[in-house]
């Protein structure tokens, strides 16, 4: 949303929204007022970031750089890894807490 990132998929042209985030989009009844039933959004209950404030990372195994891997899972749709790799270029991953075994091990 802050960047404008928009990418094509089957159904047509596609952008990140809040829609579907539980603290976002929900709202959470807490009684009544007065005969009515009164409802609050999710996020006036408790103490939360805005969505456009998080800071996201990541980890994999490979130790590729986060486009890298990015685009080697080919999770996401091509137009939108191209708009997202100026932004995940420079981020190092995590490192994975996965041990590959090979079958000569096994053995």
């Amino acid at each position: 949303m802050r960047s404008g990132i928009t990418w094509m998929t089957k159904d047509g042209l596609s952008k990140p929204n809040f829609w579907g985030s539980l603290t976002q989009a929900s709202t959470v009844r807490i009684g009544n007022y007065q005969g009515e039933e009164a409802y609050v959004p999710f996020k006036g209950l408790l103490p939360m970031v805005e969505p456009t404030d998080i800071v996201l990372g990541g980890w994999d195994i490979s130790g590729l750089n986060m486009a890298e891997a990015m685009e080697r899972a080919q999770v996401l749709d091509w137009s939108l890894q191209q708009q997202l790799v100026p932004y995940m270029k420079d981020m190092v991953p995590l490192p994975g807490k996965c041990r590959l075994i090979s079958k000569q091990q096994i053995a």
